[in-house]
C-alpha cells in the first residue's frame, strides 16, 4: 500500500522540487545574493519558473501535445517531473499510474518510490502529454536502433507493456 506523501500540497512539492534540484540551487542564490533584502524564496521561485524554458522533449513542446490528451482512458501512465531531454538516452524516467478519485482530482502513484501525490485534471494533461512525447521519443530509437542498450529492455517493459514490433523498412518513417 502506497503511503501519504509528507507534503500539504502540490505547491509544496514544486517548492521542495525547486530547492532540492541542482540545476535550480544556484540559480536561486544567485537570485537571493544579487537582490535586495526585503526579495524572499518564493520571489526567487517565481523568477526561476517565469525565466524556465519549455519543456521540449523530440520535435514538441509539452503544450502543443496538451489539446490531444485524453483523460478519459482509464489506464493513464504519467511522468509527474519535468523531462530533460539530454539525459534520455542515458537515463530513462519511471512513469507513474493515475487514477480518479471521487473529488474529481486524480491520485499519481509513482512505481518508484512508492507514494503518492494528488493533482488536478490540469496538472495531470502536463504529466500525460509528457509521458506521451516520452514514449514516442523511445519509440523512434527503438525503430532505428538508436538506444543505449541497457535501456531497451527497459524501455519495451516501461513504455510499451513489454512488447515492441519494429515496422518493416517500407513503412517504417
Amino acid at each position: 500500500m502506497a503511503k501519504s506523501s509528507y507534503f500539504a500540497n502540490s505547491s509544496e512539492q514544486i517548492i521542495y522540487r525547486f530547492l532540492y534540484n541542482n540545476d535550480y540551487k544556484s540559480r536561486i542564490r544567485e537570485y537571493l545574493m544579487g537582490k535586495k533584502p526585503e526579495d524572499n524564496i518564493l520571489t526567487a521561485l517565481k523568477s526561476v519558473l517565469d525565466q524556465m524554458p519549455k519543456e521540449k522533449i523530440g520535435d514538441a513542446t509539452v503544450e502543443d501535445v496538451l489539446e490531444a490528451v485524453d483523460l478519459s482512458i482509464s489506464f493513464t501512465p504519467v511522468l509527474p517531473d519535468r523531462v530533460d531531454e539530454k539525459r534520455l538516452p542515458f537515463e530513462m524516467p519511471t512513469p507513474a499510474d493515475a487514477q480518479l478519485r471521487q473529488d474529481r482530482r486524480y491520485q499519481v502513484i509513482r512505481r518508484d518510490r512508492r507514494d503518492f501525490e494528488i493533482v488536478s485534471a490540469e496538472e495531470l494533461k502536463v504529466m500525460r502529454a509528457r509521458y506521451l512525447l516520452v514514449r514516442d521519443y523511445y519509440s523512434d530509437r527503438l525503430q532505428h536502433n538508436n538506444l543505449h542498450p541497457p535501456l531497451t529492455s527497459r524501455a519495451v517493459s516501461q513504455y510499451f507493456d513489454g512488447v515492441f514490433v519494429k515496422l518493416p523498412k517500407k513503412l517504417a518513417p
